[in-house]
């Protein structure tokens, strides 16, 4: 948990903004193409195993707990 009395710096904030920028630009190019070539589920599902394999690699490195089973059956739902 950070600090509530710390704030990150500019630089980093507009890193962040843009970074999001970016990747929720890229999701429209992604599914114009992707669409072309795959049915739709199949593209659902290649986009929630990619998430799922970055979230799980971002656990790793970064020594975090994983969830519970309680926790997945909630969060799943």
């Amino acid at each position: 948990m950070i600090p509530t009395n710390t704030t990150p710096s500019r630089f980093k904030l507009f890193i962040a903004f843009f970074a999001v920028y970016v990747i929720w630009g890229i999701t429209y190019l992604a599914a114009l193409f992707g669409l072309e070539s795959m049915k739709p589920f199949v593209l659902s599902s290649l986009r929630y195993l990619t998430a799922g394999c970055l979230l799980s690699a971002w656990i790793l490195i970064r020594k975090l707990r994983w969830p519970s089973g309680k926790d997945i059956g909630i969060l799943s739902v």
